[in-house]
């Protein structure tokens, strides 16, 4: 069974009458016959991945997916050439506050059937802001060179231009292009490992191996989890090929799951919305101030992530990124059960990125909850990717959460008019006084006859006329 609620995906398979040997078929070992759950678990696995993907939740593409996974699944346990005949069941639903029960029955032999479960989690991280000029974030992103011990400032170049440069935003989603540091040896191999580049990539990983149209591509690999980034062939190459590179923002959003939905927006450093003639901030101003209160701290968030390059789908390298993501901090809790891996020291970031000097072994353990992370409720309309404009990383005032939360009146409630009890008997009081008080009784009139009813107006008629 697979179960996609907001954070899980679930495969249960099982096999079912073991076929009985004929004349025609050779008797199979008890190794060969016996249900190997390793096995058909790196099946699924490498079935969910290649069907669904990092792809979220899509209600017109269930039908469709969950009748491709059966069908893949089922084809390659064929080829064990085990004696079984196999169930598959394939749920997959999005969670919103019911639950899912299934029950089934069966015959059940110990010595040769089996079952498979293979849990894989959705992640999150899907909308973040960097309503900065580029420039402003390669001036924010000045640093120490490890090696020169001078103060540097990165270059910028758009790797993205051909495809879709990069445009200031405060709604960010994947497949949108955002602003990352990596290593200028992965551009120019003369430069050393320790020299940064800030440069603009595509968010949601195209992988090295796919040729074809950019458009043709249909996951979204906007994020990888950092435990099991060295599993999956899609992200453990790059990784073990140094392409690891870091994602900036001011910040970035996550709906709590409640019954309204409510975004946050979460940030590390002090929100620069604050600052004077924002977006065109001083940088100058903010990286004194930081390097007399916190020496060595990034101005902005800095989200640990991995990217890769394409040469078969544009006329130029495509550049594409991915977000690692951790479980959640004791914080983050309040809102969600996963986060993106944060790094906050100069130090981090040079370990991270210096791939010539560090390898992977050394540098996933900076990979960690961040605790050091403030929120605050932001306007719920952010969920559309046409609302990016400076309100969307402003904080939510109170009168606007008031309303926002008021209830719909769409029950019989809102039609009852709610007061003290004392009111209701002075109201049946009032209604019986006027039920005692004796009525006019009407003169009834002789009915006229026809006549009467001809000459009535005669005299206002003739007025009417002259007039």
């Amino acid at each position: 069974m697979i179960n996609w609620t907001t954070s899980t995906d679930e495969c249960t398979l099982l096999p079912r009458d073991p076929i009985l040997p004929t004349r025609s078929m050779e008797v199979i070992s008890g190794e060969d016959s016996s249900f190997v759950i390793d096995e058909v678990s790196n099946i699924i696995k490498d079935t969910i991945e290649r069907i669904i993907g990092g792809n979220s939740y899509q209600h017109n593409k269930v039908n469709r997916w969950t009748a491709d996974i059966v069908d893949h699944v089922l084809t390659e346990l064929t080829k064990l050439g085990k004696p079984f005949k196999y169930i598959v069941q394939a749920v997959i639903m999005q969670k919103n506050g019911a639950g899912l029960h299934t029950a089934s029955s069966c015959y059940w032999d110990n010595t040769t059937d089996g079952s498979c479960t293979v849990r894989t989690l959705r992640n999150m991280c899907g909308r973040f802001a960097c309503g900065l000029a580029p420039d402003v974030v390669r001036r924010l992103s000045t640093y120490m060179n490890s090696q020169t011990k001078e103060l540097t400032l990165p270059p910028f170049i758009d790797l993205m231009s051909s495809v879709k440069p990069f445009q200031s935003s405060w709604n960010i989603s994947p497949t949108s292009t955002c602003l990352c540091l990596i290593s200028a040896k992965h551009l120019d191999e003369t430069e050393d490992s320790a020299t940064r580049v800030l440069c603009s990539m595509r968010w949601s990983m195209v992988p090295n191996y796919h040729k074809g149209s950019l458009h043709e591509y249909k996951p979204i690999l906007n994020n990888c989890r950092v435990e099991t980034i060295d599993e999956k062939p899609t992200f453990k190459v790059p990784l073990r090929n140094g392409k690891r590179c870091l994602i900036l923002a001011e910040g970035f959003f996550e709906w709590k799951k409640n019954v309204l939905k409510t975004p946050y927006f979460i940030y590390d450093s002090e929100p620069l919305i604050h600052e004077k003639q924002y977006p065109n901030i001083n940088t100058d101003q903010i990286i004194e101030k930081i390097e007399k209160e916190n020496p060595g701290k990034l101005p902005l968030l800095a989200m640990a992530g991995i990217f890769d390059v394409n040469r078969y789908c544009e006329s130029d390298p495509l550049y594409s990124c991915s977000v690692c993501t951790v479980d959640a901090s004791e914080k983050m809790l309040n809102v969600h059960i996963r986060m993106p891996a944060i790094l906050t020291t100069q130090q981090e970031i040079d370990q991270w990125l210096d791939f010539g000097r560090y390898d992977t072994e050394k540098v996933l353990p900076l990979l960690l909850p961040h605790n050091n992370i403030q929120m605050y409720r932001v306007m719920p309309n952010i969920g559309s990717t046409k609302t990016n404009d400076v309100n969307n990383i402003r904080p939510f005032t109170q009168d606007q959460i008031t309303k926002a939360s008021a209830p719909i009146r769409n029950t019989l409630d809102s039609f009852v008019v709610k007061r003290e009890p004392r009111e209701y008997f002075e109201e049946l009081k009032v209604k019986k006084e006027e039920n005692t008080t004796p009525k006019k009784t009407s003169i009834k009139r002789p009915q006229g006859n026809i006549e009467d009813y001809m000459f009535k107006n005669k005299k206002s008629s003739r007025k009417r006329f002259k007039e």
